[in-house]
């Protein structure tokens, strides 16, 4: 376990320095632990390339080379400090300074916080332009930082017990080209007792075509197509319920960009108008099928799998989520709902607003870096296997959100749902057939890997369906390539192929009537990734991915051994 732990703890670190990448030039991290048990981790780690380790003493600063590093005694030899790499140091407590207000939020968060167990880790991120990086010696790009008051030392050697020290700073220079962002601030809290919180910004989107509609002051980003469809073998439909910013207008424009490192294969694209009574709504599920909804009720009783209860979270659409962070032994978090049933006449609807999480695709990108430079042939062998297989492979893994149903004893699953982008909440239906339903009270459960999903509603229709009227409208105008329309009209053998980089896509419908109405965007297609990894593969991590629920606990992993050493997780 102190092997696995130990390298799952360097992948995160290597996600917390790759998420900062963020500066034109070069960026300097600083991170502090946030228990004993952590430095004893981060310590484990620090025989990385190209590393320097110093030690600070009261006002003293010693650099040390040569480490011995047991249970309980650090040892290393004293050699000359290269006042040019202190630099690095420097620049991070500088960065420091400029975050004091944020630093007195987060002192605010402690106090407010009676539990004693809580913990604040804090990670820094300051950029410098080419001038400065090029003044830091470049083959030390990895620094570590212990503070201690007590230490032996002699004019060779010091010794410091591990129990001795105060705290630690990880710092790495990185030299990567992204777009700039002056200051980003992570924060990372625990609250041992009863929740575990993360708060994350994260500069991560959605791969796969982006859809931006024009609000009346610009295009904004709305949507996805068909998430999560990485390869042709699971292309598939994909309806998004989409705002509809201008209800009397008879046309809408909307824009469909590829801003990710893939090519773009759409195949079809249909805007899908619903025209209904202003007193229901109208809704889809995942197929495609359309259902009124009218009277839509809370659950009686919600709970996660700790017993917690998540009623607030999901009773309205305001934002407030439950994220499906609560651990458990396979990765897997649930919610647990109750619904009140007076009318077995009629089948049920489901109606759920989610969406997955930035964390979500914080973890695939940590799985890509996993598989390093064997990501290419990975995904190329993938892609031979049928669209079966590579579903039940992401069932396995733990990605879809699965939505059982109590009858009887047993919990029946009834639909698993499918990756649908961090964009915006999606509302959709689940429908349940009244066969399915006994007894007044109907209980669902949700399955989603750790931190994977967002849900902000939950609530149940057993209501008589209701009339409306659906209608598809075809694109009229495409921009760009004249195939791009032909390809656009049908279910076919025809794409729009687009690749990162490229323009955007202007795409122009006709013939919405102004009258009470919903709008939803039917796609379908694929997308393949181009981005390429050139690390080597991180075996002990893909091995433990082959485990049922693999990537579910992965998430979980990474997530919980930074934080805290939870023995009892995620061992089989």
């Amino acid at each position: 376990m102190k092997n696995i732990r130990k390298k799952q703890l360097l992948t995160l670190m290597s996600a917390i320095w790759l998420i900062g990448m963020l500066s034109s030039c070069s960026s300097y991290f600083y991170l502090n632990a946030a228990s004993h048990q952590v430095k004893q981790n981060l310590l484990s780690g620090m025989n990385a390339e190209n590393t320097r380790i110093f030690v600070h003493n009261n006002q003293d600063i010693f650099s040390i080379d040569h480490i011995e590093l047991n249970q309980k005694q650090l040892v290393g030899s004293i050699i000359t400090t290269d006042k040019e790499e202190l630099k690095l140091y420097q620049q991070t407590m500088a960065a420091k300074k400029q975050l004091s207000s944020n630093q007195k939020e987060q002192s605010t968060l402690k106090k407010q916080q009676q539990d004693p167990k809580m913990e604040i880790d804090t990670l820094l991120i300051q950029p410098m332009n080419e001038e400065q990086a090029a003044e830091i010696p470049t083959k030390i790009t990895n620094q570590v930082h212990l503070f201690t008051n007590k230490l032996t030392k002699n004019d060779k050697e010091i010794k410091l017990d591990l129990n001795q020290i105060d705290h630690l700073k990880l710092l790495k220079k990185t030299m990567r080209y992204r777009e700039a962002y002056q200051i980003v601030l992570i924060v990372l809290g625990v609250i041992l007792a009863l929740t575990l919180i993360l708060t994350i910004i994260l500069i991560i989107s959605c791969n796969c075509p982006h859809v931006y509609l024009d609000n009346g002051t610009g295009y904004t980003y709305t949507n996805t197509l068909f998430t999560g469809a990485v390869s042709q073998g699971l292309e598939r439909f994909d309806y998004k319920l989409i705002p509809d910013h201008f209800p009397s207008n008879t046309s809408l424009t909307m824009q469909i960009r590829n801003e990710d490192q893939e090519t773009q294969y759409t195949n079809l694209v249909q805007l899908i108008a619903a025209y209904h009574d202003p007193s229901f709504e109208v809704l889809s599920d995942q197929a495609g099928t359309f259902y009124s909804i009218t009277q839509a009720q809370n659950a009686i009783s919600v709970m996660d799998n700790a017993g917690k209860s998540l009623a607030e979270m999901v009773s309205e659409k305001d934002g407030s989520v439950f994220s499906f962070d609560t651990p458990s032994k396979n990765g897997m978090s649930s919610s647990y709902f109750q619904f009140q049933n007076n009318n077995h006449q009629q089948n049920g609807k489901l109606v759920l607003s989610l969406r997955n999480s930035d964390w979500a695709g914080f973890i695939h990108q940590e799985f890509n870096t996993a598989l390093g430079k064997k990501h290419q042939s990975w995904t190329a062998k993938n892609r031979l296997k049928s669209g079966t297989k590579q579903n039940n492979a992401l069932k396995n893994a733990g990605i879809p959100l699965i939505v059982y149903l109590k009858k009887g004893n047993q919990w029946v699953e009834i639909e698993a749902v499918q990756p649908i982008g961090n964009a915006n909440m999606q509302t959709l239906v689940i429908p349940i057939d009244k066969k399915m339903m006994t007894g007044n009270q109907v209980e669902i459960r949700m399955d989603g890997g750790f931190k994977f999903w967002e849900i902000d509603y939950a609530a149940m229709d057993f209501s008589a369906p209701k009339p409306f009227e659906v209608k598809y409208l075809s694109p009229t105008t495409v921009s760009g390539n004249p195939s791009y329309l032909k390809a656009l009209l049908n279910d076919d053998d025809h794409y729009m192929s687009t690749s990162s980089g490229s323009d955007a896509v202007s795409v122009q419908f006709e013939g919405l009537k102004p009258t009470n109405r919903t709008l939803f965007l039917q796609s379908k297609g694929y997308y393949i990734r181009q981005e390429q990894e050139l690390g080597k593969p991180e075996w002990l991590q893909l091995a433990k991915l082959k485990r049922n629920h693999g990537l579910a606990r992965f998430s979980q992993d990474i997530f919980l051994n930074y934080l805290n050493d939870f023995d009892q997780l995620s061992k089989n």
